[in-house]
């Protein structure tokens, strides 16, 4: 019976590190782009986003201050009216912002005294459900591989580990 716990164990760790590699494959596919221009003292803009009704844009940003705003309104925004102007996100967690929904052109503006961070994925919304799943997959494939190998630990090492103190 332990040979049977072997060989599924050692299934379980070769499937996962399959999935893992297919799903670190699929999250990789959309590249993280980073084009901010400075405007003014501490104004800094993103390139165009043209979107369509199936476009997704994914912000990362490190700024206090900023939104993403229609372009033909970019050049009458200031830290203290941006917020009347911005897009809401359809969520944001820890400085991430997805916007989707939307159509015509926006660009994204930051207040910071710095250089912000600005990386962003603007795809189709179709290939960051496709990235979703291949977080997925790859999840699901550490688990399947730490499975594997604790059974291997449970039905190799541990009643070798046994024995032994037996023996003292």
């Amino acid at each position: 019976m332990k040979k049977y716990w072997r060989i599924i164990a050692v299934i379980l760790i070769i499937s996962g590190i399959i999935m893992v590699g297919t799903g670190y494959h699929g999250l990789t596919q959309i590249p993280i782009k980073n084009s901010e221009h400075q405007i003014n003292s501490g104004e800094y803009e993103s390139d165009d986003f043209n979107f369509s009704s199936n476009y997704e844009l994914m912000m990362i940003t490190n700024s206090s201050t900023y939104g993403l705003v229609k372009e033909s309104m970019a050049k009458y925004i200031s830290p203290g009216n941006i917020s009347k102007y911005a897009v809401k996100p359809v969520s944001s967690s820890d400085g991430t912002l997805v916007y989707k929904n939307l159509t015509g052109n926006y660009v994204f503006i930051a207040f910071n005294s710095q250089k912000p961070l600005m990386d962003y994925e603007f795809a189709k919304i179709t290939e960051f459900n496709d990235v979703k799943y291949s977080g997925y997959l790859a999840a699901l494939g550490a688990l399947f591989t730490g499975s594997g190998i604790i059974l291997l630990f449970i039905y190799i090492v541990y009643p070798k580990l046994k024995n032994n103190n037996k023996k003292i």
